[in-house]
């Protein structure tokens, strides 16, 4: 089965061929895929031996017998019309909890809070921010836009059953928490569950600490290894001996 995903001006549509199989997209009552306000129309076919062809009218003339799946097929850069085809189709092994007050950083960037490594991820690609649980996010300048439930967007407020997309890539918004679908072994989440300490999950480098940006302030996220150096500091606060710290922390 073929995952479709075609961009027409600021919408974002997704849908399926079977493989082998053909599909046409256009504003016909008869088109498989139909979208009213479209110009032209889209055939894509693929046959038994996995040759994927491509075929579009006017506006958009365009014609290629032998397109590589996984890649962008550019109709029209000015209208920002374009096809993705893809056999990949999966939900992610990991998911994200959003704390309440947080910036999650998502991009290619191993500097990111979230990596994903596919070539139509910028950089930076979008910034999730929770303020008091009130989740948002933002595009930072993408090459490839960002898309909410279908629309593309700079900014929007975020709520529980929407859905973010980059092409194929899904990201959900479930609650508080994020799953991402499509990214396959690309996806990495640079952090560590410290859920009891501050909420959510948090950045957490080898030396042993990290930092969680928060909107006005820093929490400081430090291992069980640099808690023990400073054992005797902290058990005087918490009221305990030392060794009553050093076996409750590493139980």
């Amino acid at each position: 089965m073929n995952h479709i995903v075609f961009l027409y001006q600021d919408r974002l549509y997704t849908t399926q061929m079977e493989t082998p199989g053909s599909l046409i997209i256009g504003p016909g009552k008869k088109d498989d895929f139909k979208i009213e306000d479209m110009k032209g129309q889209i055939t894509i076919r693929e046959n038994r031996r996995g040759q994927l062809s491509v075929e579009s009218v006017k506006p958009y003339p365009f014609y290629d017998n032998d397109v590589e799946k996984d890649s962008m097929v550019v109709l029209d850069a000015q209208d920002h019309v374009a096809l993705y085809v893809t056999d990949h189709q999966e939900t992610a092994s990991d998911s994200l909890k959003v704390p309440y007050n947080c910036i999650i950083n998502v991009g290619r960037s191993d500097k990111c809070h979230v990596t994903i490594k596919n070539p139509f991820v910028s950089g930076r690609h979008f910034t999730i921010r929770s303020e008091s649980g009130i989740i948002r996010v933002e595009d930072k300048n993408s090459t490839n836009g960002l898309y909410l439930n279908g629309k593309r967007i700079s900014k929007s407020k975020l709520h529980s059953g929407d859905v973010l997309s980059i092409l194929h890539i899904r990201i959900r918004l479930e609650g508080n928490e994020l799953f991402f679908d499509n990214v396959g072994d690309q996806m990495t989440i640079h952090g560590l569950d410290v859920e009891k300490a501050i909420g959510g999950q948090a950045a957490v480098e080898d030396t042993g600490a990290g930092m969680l940006k928060y909107p006005n302030y820093a929490i400081r996220v430090v291992t069980a290894d640099r808690l023990l150096q400073n054992s005797a500091v902290l058990s005087s606060i918490l009221r305990m001996t030392p060794k009553e710290f050093e076996d409750e922390i590493t139980a």
